[in-house]
């Protein structure tokens, strides 16, 4: 008896992928305020909404564009365990 296989051999990881773990709330804020330049910065997470607010120094000389031009492309798309991100001036 011959057998023809002609797909991909899948080791069991790709199978079953291991599960990565959420980027945490320090990271985001951090990786956030870099982006924007800003270097003082604080987060606090509303557990009732699940909402992650971000509070940056200096946000507010920022233009709504230039927080989209600089972060908005990594904010849209983190995989995280927030509904919402929220930026605010510090």
């Amino acid at each position: 008896i011959v057998s023809l296989f002609l797909g991909e051999i899948i080791s069991p990881e790709k199978r079953n992928p291991p599960m990565e773990e959420p980027i945490s709330p320090e990271e985001i804020a951090s990786q956030t305020a870099s982006l924007l330049g800003i270097k003082n910065h604080r987060f606090t997470i509303d557990p009732n909404t699940e909402t992650l607010f971000i509070e940056l120094d200096g946000l507010q000389h920022l233009s709504e564009r230039e927080v989209e031009e600089k972060a908005g492309a990594y904010l849209d798309g983190l995989d995280s365990e927030f509904d919402e991100i929220v930026l605010i001036p510090m």
